[in-house]
């Protein structure tokens, strides 16, 4: 196997912190956390507030992940994408696409509401406005077709850190099927039809 470059162990690096993120949102979001006066969640209405936070979170380390002054899946070095089997390139190109949909009011939710925040109140509302231009479904599409570009990444590059046994052949092929259902899933619902009916049901 070949050596893994330092560029890509760090957006590996970046990617897992990323997955941590999206499952501390999840954990809060489907109420799987203790509410309580004997809990360091209170009450309902912080347990609320806390997963909205960590959407925020979620979205700025999405946003870290594309960074051109950091780690970039954007620019993954080129050893790399010529040793990559086709299945990786696909997964890469999807997470690129995606972030090209979304790239725009993540950043200034980022910029906003997330790592950094506007000293203005016009500023914080032009943040959380931007919600209504993301589709709830991009990020997991990003995050799932990042899964099996380094579960491809790891078929030809030795990693420095430990990781947990190679997924088989199969499963990826499972997983890239996912990328494909959830990819069309987004493009037969768009963002709009998806807003007019939140309007309907609120």
């Amino acid at each position: 196997m070949l050596k893994e470059p330092e560029q890509l162990a760090m957006l590996h690096h970046r990617f897992c912190r990323t997955l941590e993120i999206e499952v501390a949102y999840h954990s809060f979001l489907e109420q799987e956390v203790m509410v309580g006066e004997d809990y360091y969640c209170l009450h309902e209405p912080l347990r609320q507030q806390v997963t909205h936070t960590l959407l925020i979170t979620f979205y700025s380390y999405i946003y870290s992940l594309f960074d051109p002054r950091g780690v970039n899946v954007g620019k993954v070095p080129s050893e790399v994408i010529e040793n990559l089997s086709e299945q990786g390139k696909e997964a890469l190109n999807i997470a690129n696409e995606a972030w090209a949909e979304i790239k725009t009011p993540i950043s200034k939710i980022r910029s906003n509401i997330g790592f950094h925040h506007s000293s203005k109140k016009s500023g914080a509302i032009h943040g959380y406005d931007s919600y209504k231009e993301i589709h709830p479904l991009s990020t997991l599409l990003i995050v799932k077709a990042l899964r099996l570009f380094f579960r491809n990444v790891y078929q030809v590059f030795e990693p420095e850190a430990p990781r947990s046994p190679a997924p088989t052949a199969d499963e990826n092929e499972h997983l890239l099927k996912e990328l494909y259902k959830l990819k069309k899933c987004i493009e037969d619902n768009s963002l709009e039809d998806i807003l007019k009916l939140m309007q309907k049901v609120n």
